[in-house]
């Protein structure tokens, strides 16, 4: 059953549409907008299993510690990690020394 909410939870985060400002240490309180204006504070925990905190019903009822903001977050900064590494590894010089 934990599995099927995961699923769902997740299925629902990669249709979700939000804007994301991002806090200047991972593990900070980012910020999520949705698409009705509405603004979540999302704390992230643990990238292994995808959990963190969000001040929402959601959160506080599931006993997962996971919504689909938290796993749109986490999809959405690894996502960027991923793209930031292919293009840095892209324009990489080698060194003359080596």
């Amino acid at each position: 059953m934990i599995k099927r909410v995961l699923d769902e939870r997740f299925d629902k985060a990669k249709k979700a549409d939000y804007k994301v400002i991002l806090s200047d240490n991972l593990f900070g309180e980012h910020t999520l907008i949705n698409e009705k204006g509405k603004s979540h504070q999302v704390t992230l925990w643990d990238f292994e299993t995808k959990t963190g905190y969000i001040n929402n019903i959601d959160w506080k009822t599931n006993k997962l510690c996971t919504t689909k903001h938290i796993l749109y977050l986490f999809n959405y900064i690894l996502f960027y990690i991923f793209f930031f590494f292919s293009i840095i590894n892209k324009y990489i010089i080698s060194s003359p020394l080596s």
